[in-house]
């Protein structure tokens, strides 16, 4: 998790009590509940890069993100990811209802990190909100360990799907692994650069490059997409 936010170091508290820390300025750890409440980090050495802190609740406790890097709003997408799914029991007049000996209708379960086959929308958690991103607004994905980063004009926005299952759902709608770390809307490229033998791609405001692997394939795909307009 540290290594996915780009931050110093990372703490987990029950509230009352640190519970684990991971990265530098372990000599912080015991005062991670300080630091949550007051939002200050004390340090007489200049050379510890654990100084500024941001938290926010999971579960009955708290998930805390040293270093500028993070903001609340990532670290809230966290923490939502993070939370265990609770699912609603069925009403008792349902459960009166079914017949003797008829076992109880299952719903399908998708296997984790999987999102249905050409799904148009995606749920992302952004703090306490889910917000629903359309599919035909992502410009690329960004790999974020069992994550994804999904990078559309508005933003981005950290969902609960694996990149490589992205690159299966999303394949036949025009999404290419470009990279270990990214898989780009074809629809968003505006630019293909080779600078001796190296490929990037621009997609907005991003440049992001692309495996030597990937090179000849997608550049004969970008072309080949390509539709003569009326002269």
């Amino acid at each position: 998790m540290r290594l996915a936010l780009g931050c110093a170091a990372v703490a987990l508290t029950d509230g009352a009590r640190p519970l684990a820390w991971d990265g530098a300025g372990a000599h912080h750890a015991a005062d991670a509940v300080e630091h949550i409440r007051t939002g200050e980090v004390r340090c007489e050495d200049p050379r510890c890069p654990v100084r500024q802190v941001v938290a926010v609740p999971l579960g009955d406790g708290t998930l805390a993100a040293y270093g500028p890097p993070v903001t609340r709003d990532v670290l809230g997408d966290v923490a939502r990811l993070l939370a265990p799914e609770r699912r609603p029991r069925p009403p008792v007049s349902e459960q009166r209802t079914r017949p003797p000996g008829r076992p109880p209708e299952r719903t399908p379960i998708r296997p984790p990190g999987r999102p249905a086959a050409g799904a148009e929308v995606i749920p992302a958690a952004v703090g306490g909100v889910i917000r629903f991103v359309r599919r035909s607004d992502v410009r690329y994905a960004e790999a974020h360990g069992d994550y994804a980063r999904l990078y559309t004009q508005a933003g981005s926005h950290l969902v609960r799907v694996s990149l490589a299952a992205l690159e299966e759902a999303w394949g036949d709608a025009g999404f290419v692994r470009i990279h270990r770390s990214h898989l780009v809307a074809l629809a968003h490229v505006d630019e293909m650069v080779l600078d001796h033998g190296r490929c990037t791609l621009r997609v907005g405001g991003a440049r992001l490059t692309v495996s030597r692997r990937n090179t000849g394939a997608l550049r004969d795909r970008l072309v080949r997409n390509v539709r003569p307009g009326p002269l």
